[in-house]
């Protein structure tokens, strides 16, 4: 399969060789003052050096340990949604700026939820109106009391090389784990069986309850001024070319080839990359015949005119351990 991925240096550096050794070493030593940092903010926090503020309406935080990848926005979609289907009017707490994809794909999937964007998450909650806020992206933002702290483990690559960044993927250390209430694990059926069963063992050792999920393909959307809607299915059998930028292009990938598409390469951009016509103008001509497909959230970024092509639109579904989901849900909005 031909690819013209942009891969991370990190993932490069560890390849080895002399050129890379200067620049593991300096990310190293970066890395060692990034946990010093983070765990020195923890702890005036956890003393009350710093103050954790409250809002007036229950907090539910969903967030990660690694850079990107473990699939926040379905998970604050499927959340938005089984609060509003309770009788709850819900608000979503996201640091993106407006006008970005991620808030923009959220108030189109959520138009019954108020969405309300800004980097000081307690400011915007206390401008909600809603009687839920879901913070999204929340598990680094302590300044802000939560009283559910979701935390989601793509089961794919779950802590990378469990290195800080900029040395490796983690956001913070392991043992930052420990914060949360639940753990959703996500994308469990496209992780190799073997891995997965030690990942479970490892994070079972925390005893925090453990919801394994799946990104499930819903409907495949064909960009234009109607946006038909077809059935995942029609990509079985396809040639395809598939472009993304996302935190986890290689689950991209799976997911198409487990549809049945073949892809015959992948064009792979950095996260949250803003396409420029120069960009689906060569997407375009090297695709050829074959149907160009990429993801619902990659569909946020291209530029208005650019039509042609299917965005694949996937739903978190809850395959085990549904009751310790339902469980921490209806504790929190039955206060």
């Amino acid at each position: 399969m031909k690819s013209a991925q942009l891969l991370g240096y990190y993932h490069m550096m560890d390849h080895g060789g002399l050129i890379w050794a200067p620049a593991r070493i300096l990310c190293g030593i970066l890395s060692f003052f990034y946990r010093l940092v983070s765990g020195i903010r923890v702890l005036f926090y956890h003393v009350n050096i710093l103050p954790v503020r409250r809002l007036s309406c229950p907090v539910i935080s969903i967030g990660n340990i690694t850079s990107g990848g473990t699939g926040k926005t379905p998970a604050v979609i499927f959340l938005a949604r089984a609060l509003s289907e309770a009788g709850k009017n819900v608000s979503v707490l996201t640091r993106g700026y407006k006008g970005g994809d991620e808030a923009r794909l959220l108030e189109q999937k959520l138009p019954m939820v108020e969405v309300l964007v800004g980097k000081n998450r307690f400011r915007s909650g206390r401008r909600a109106s809603g009687e839920v806020c879901i913070m999204d992206d929340g598990f680094q933002h302590i300044s802000l009391h939560r009283d559910l702290n979701i935390l989601l483990i793509d089961a794919t690559n779950p802590f990378d090389n469990r290195k800080l960044l900029p040395r490796g993927f983690l956001r913070e250390p392991l043992t930052s784990i420990k914060r949360a209430d639940l753990l959703l694990l996500t994308k469990v059926n496209l992780a190799d069986q073997q891995r997965l069963q030690e990942i479970k063992r490892e994070i079972q050792e925390l005893n925090i309850p453990v919801v394994e999920t799946i990104h499930k393909p819903a409907e495949v959307i064909l960009a234009g001024e109607k946006k038909e809607s077809f059935s995942p299915n029609i990509l079985y059998g396809k040639q395809v070319t598939a472009f993304s930028s996302i935190g986890s292009p290689d689950s991209f990938s799976r997911t198409l080839k487990g549809l049945g598409a073949r892809v015959e390469q992948h064009f792979v951009y950095p996260d949250h990359y803003r396409y420029k016509r120069k960009d689906v103008e060569y997407i375009k001509r090297k695709a050829g015949r074959t149907l160009m497909v990429t993801t619902e959230k990659d569909g946020m970024r291209l530029p208005a005119d650019f039509s042609g092509y299917y965005m694949l639109r996937v739903e978190l579904t809850i395959i085990s351990n549904r009751e310790s989901w339902e469980h921490a849900i209806q504790k929190v909005i039955s206060r």
